[in-house]
Order: structure tokens, then C-alpha cells, then sequence
């Protein structure tokens, strides 16, 4: 094709040269040259952006992978869009394979949405389109207010299960979550095998810390640690609304000892909370504690676990609470409490003895629960584990971990690069998406419909 009749320019945002491996193939079978552009990161660590080409009136498509630094690539393609708004061009699509923050697409507590503020960024930066590759939810779509094309890398893992996978008719697909259960659903139904679902979460054992068993024994006695006064009390607390005390506390695992457990409340703990981790609570106070700030309380995490929580060591003086409007419960009235989640031990749904166990999932970063459930698939009889996911991200040691594990076989599509990790380990294999990402952007250009590119793709793949 004829670089200046084409009507459009196909540019790379990246400034590192891995990054633009996918844009490289792109243009190739679009048969166009990539855009000349400079990016590069001034010493200040500042983004600059030089377009060396005229684009005024035409289409132009950024491609940009992300690679590890996240936020670099995000201004740069920010900076890039920018440069491009400003020098007239018609319309400026993005093509973003991998759409970064998209595991941040829900409200969690007191954090904020970040794929919708990224939506924002990208269209008040001059972007008019996107198109993207298996977003993390599809609702996503929701949060720009231009059009968006989230392509499906599915019907090129399931060619390579087809034709690299040796008797995988003897296969199962695994979810290794209920959550991913749709999609392995939409994969066992098109290759016509069994699917099985993972659920549960590995068991601790209780350690003796946690139930005060430790040896040698503690010596029994009523003094408890120094400086801390205990209460001397053990009957059910009941008190009015007006002795509800806000205290921050500080989490420490230590058994003191001749410490009792206290009913005083239920708090639930974030999942990975560690010792030493500040947590802010609500509770009740009997007026024989309300005068002193030294006391302890026990606080029940899961099953016979327990955390004890030294106050007087590490905290100030209890905020009381005198207003009801200030989240304290109205007199007289019991507020109904949701009940903590408690998972079951891990089982698996569905008979994987003596066949190809298929784990598929859209993003695979952290590892660990994936060379978890390869190690229970082993043990129920799986002789071969493959993972196959769109976005092979594979932070960290996941590279090493891979290697270790008792994984087969990791196939990833090229939306990120992942040059490195394939050095470190020879399990990671990459399947090629650049043809479907090319046939979107000639569409696009030429005013043709994309049904095409989503034929028998329903609402679960």
C-alpha cells in the first residue's frame, strides 16, 4: 500500500524497542510504513513526544504495548494522543492490546475506580477509538465515552490447542476460580471436552503461636506482659451506644502471656494482612475499661486463628464517640452485621485423573495461584497442566516459579512483551494476535463493519 495515498499513519508510542515488536508486525501486514515519531524520557524522567511527519487530516492509530513500567507507557501514549490532537489529525484511535488498571474497575473500600479515570485521561488527550484485546470485564466498555472494540484472543488459543496439543481430546478445561468458570465453559463447549471448576483455598495448619501452644509452655501467670494491665473480667459485655470508641490498633502475633479471650467484638481482616499492620476498628467498651487504655483484645481471622492486639504499648487515647450520626448505631436499635466469607478447603468439580488439565484465564501475573493449582491438579491425577491466557504479564519470579512448578506448558498471546521471561524460562510459549489487530485497523479506516472480526462470539467469551 502507498504510505502517502493510504489516508492513515500507523504510529508506535513506545520508546523501548521490545515494545515495538507488535507494532512492527502490524504495519507489515497492513503493508504500511510505522509513522516516524520520536519517544523518549528526558533526564528528568519527563515524557517528550516528536511527530516527524505531517498528519493533519488523517487517521492515525498509536499502538502501545504495555511494558512493566506502566505509567511511563501511559504517558506516553497520553503525551503522544496530545501531539497528534494538536497537529490536526482527523481521528486518533488507540490500540491498546492489554487495557492497563483494568483489574481496578470496581469501587474497594475507600479506593477509587482507576480504569475510569484512565478513560477519562485517554479522552480528554484527543483519543476518538480504541480498540483493546479481552478486557478484564467486559462493563468496562461503560466507562468511555467513545467507541471501544474489545477483540477476543480465544479463537487463536484455541487453534494452538488444536493443533500443538498432542491428544487433546483426552483434555479438561479448568477454572481455576468459579469467577472463570464462564470462560472455561466457552472453551470446553467448542472443543467439545469436560470442564472442571476449582474451588476453595488452601488450608493453613495452625501454628502454635496462633493457639498459644508453643514450647517450651508459657508460665502462667497474672501479671501478662510488662506494662500491660489486664482485665480481670470474663462475662458478656453489653453497653449503650455511648461507650463506642474508635481505637486504632497495631497488629502483633506475640502470645502474652495469661491473656483471656474477650468477646468484645468481630472485625474482619483483609486477605494478606500481616503482623505489624495498623487497622482501625469499632468497639464496645464496658465501663470497667472505659477509665484505662491498657487492655487486650483477640480477634478471631479464621478458623481457631487468633491476633492479640497489646493497646497500651502502641496506642493513644480512645476517641469516644458522641454523636450517633457519626456512624455509631442509633439507640435501641441492632443493626443486622454481614457475616465474614469463609472459603472451604480446595476442591476440584469434575474428574481430571488421567488427562491434559487446560487452565485458561485472561491475565496471568502473580503466579503462585496457578503453580498452586497445578500442584493439586498433579495430585489428582493430571499428567500434563497447561495455562493459557491472553496477557501473559508474569511479574516478579514468575518466570522462575513457571520453571519449578509442575506446569507443562504456559502459552500467552503477544498483547505484552514478554521477550525476557521466555529467555528465563523455555515454557513460555507466545501465540501471534498482530493479524486480527491489523484487519481491525484497516476496517476502521475504510468505513467497513467489525461483525466480522466477532463472528459466534457470544456475551461469555
Amino acid at each position: 500500500m502507498n504510505v502517502s495515498k493510504s489516508g492513515y499513519r500507523v504510529f508506535s508510542a513506545n520508546s523501548t524497542a521490545a515494545c515495538t515488536e507488535l507494532a512492527r508486525k502490524i504495519t507489515e501486514r497492513l503493508g504500511v510504513e510505522l509513522g516516524k515519531s520520536v519517544v523518549y524520557q528526558e533526564a528528568n524522567r519527563e515524557t517528550r513526544v516528536d511527530v516527524k511527519e505531517s498528519v493533519r487530516g488523517q487517521d492515525i492509530f498509536i499502538i502501545q504495548t504495555i511494558p512493566r513500567d506502566v505509567n511511563t507507557a501511559i504517558m506516553e501514549l497520553l503525551v503522544m494522543a496530545y501531539a497528534l490532537k494538536t497537529s490536526c489529525a482527523k481521528n486518533i484511535i488507540g490500540v491498546i492490546p492489554y487495557f492497563p488498571y483494568s483489574k481496578q474497575c470496581k469501587m474497594r473500600k475507600r479506593g477509587s475506580i482507576v480504569c475510569k479515570l484512565l478513560a477519562s485521561m485517554l479522552a480528554k488527550a484527543g483519543l476518538t477509538h480504541i480498540i483493546t484485546m479481552d478486557l478484564h470485564q467486559k462493563e468496562i466498555q461503560g466507562f468511555f465515552s467513545f467507541p471501544v472494540d474489545n477483540l477476543r484472543a480465544s479463537p487463536f488459543l484455541l487453534q494452538y490447542i488444536q493443533e500443538e496439543i498432542p491428544d487433546y481430546r483426552n483434555a479438561i478445561i479448568v477454572a481455576k476460580s468459579p469467577s472463570a468458570a464462564k470462560r472455561a465453559q466457552s472453551y470446553a463447549e467448542r472443543l467439545r471436552l469436560g470442564l472442571a471448576v476449582m474451588h476453595g483455598e488452601a488450608q493453613c495448619s495452625e501454628s502454635d503461636m496462633a493457639d498459644g501452644r508453643h514450647s517450651p509452655p508459657s508460665v502462667r501467670n497474672t501479671t501478662g506482659h510488662p506494662g500491660l494491665e489486664l482485665p480481670s473480667w470474663n462475662k458478656p459485655i453489653t453497653c449503650s451506644f455511648a461507650n463506642y470508641y474508635v481505637v486504632n490498633l497495631l497488629i502483633s502475633s506475640y502470645p502474652y502471656p495469661g491473656i483471656r479471650k474477650l468477646n468484645l467484638f468481630f472485625m474482619h481482616v483483609p486477605r494478606g494482612c500481616l503482623t505489624s499492620t495498623r487497622v482501625t476498628v469499632w468497639v464496645c467498651l464496658p465501663s470497667q475499661l472505659q477509665k484505662s487504655a491498657c487492655y487486650v483484645f483477640i480477634l478471631r481471622k479464621r478458623r481457631r486463628f487468633f491476633f492479640y492486639f497489646p493497646i497500651g504499648t502502641v496506642c493513644r487515647t480512645a476517641q469516644k464517640l458522641t454523636d450517633w450520626k457519626q456512624q455509631a448505631p442509633f439507640p435501641g436499635i441492632e443493626l443486622p452485621i454481614m457475616m465474614a466469607k469463609e472459603k472451604p478447603p480446595i476442591t476440584v468439580v469434575g474428574d481430571v485423573g488421567g488427562r491434559i488439565a487446560i487452565i485458561v484465564d485472561d491475565i496471568i501475573d502473580d503466579v503462585e495461584d496457578f503453580v498452586a493449582t497445578a500442584e493439586i491438579l498433579k495430585e489428582r491425577g493430571a499428567y500434563k497442566i497447561y495455562i493459557m491466557a491472553t496477557h501473559g504479564l508474569l511479574s516478579a519470579d514468575a518466570p522462575r516459579l513457571i520453571e519449578e512448578s509442575a506446569i507443562d506448558e504456559v502459552v500467552v498471546t503477544n498483547t505484552v512483551p514478554h521477550e525476557v521471561q521466555k529467555l528465563q524460562c523455555p515454557k513460555i510459549k507466545t501465540v501471534d494476535v498482530s493479524m486480527i489487530l491489523a484487519e481491525a485497523i484497516r476496517r476502521i479506516h475504510n468505513g467497513e463493519s467489525m461483525a466480522y472480526l466477532f463472528r459466534n462470539i457470544t456475551v461469555d467469551d
